[in-house]
């Protein structure tokens, strides 16, 4: 893993963690795309469908570690979505990132 900083960038502030986990869409359970980094406040993510601005919805970031799955289940809204670098690719940012309240 590696952290990000961009003190030379003012509107950035926020250290990113620069983590590639698939990211779930738990309504459909399918994967939406890739988070290319996060930070304490949110995180970007990269997927082949743009996601619309403003959308609310329930995901789960999962990591793979040593054949075990890694699940966190997570609150987020779009607060932007353009075509990235790749031409296939869109990328989003993901705001509000709240845990999920977990059911036992």
């Amino acid at each position: 893993m590696a952290y990000e900083s961009r003190s030379t960038n003012r509107k950035r502030k926020l250290k990113r963690l620069i983590i590639n986990v698939k990211v779930y869409d738990t309504d459909t359970v399918e994967c939406i795309g890739y988070s290319a980094n996060m930070h304490t406040q949110g995180m970007t993510l990269s997927s082949a469908e743009k996601i619309p601005v403003d959308k609310e919805y329930s995901i789960k970031i999962e990591h793979m570690e040593d054949d075990d799955a890694i699940e966190i289940p997570l609150h987020a809204r779009c607060l932007w979505s353009k075509l990235g670098d790749n031409p296939a690719m869109f990328l989003s940012s993901q705001n509000q990132l709240k845990l999920e309240q977990l059911k036992i």
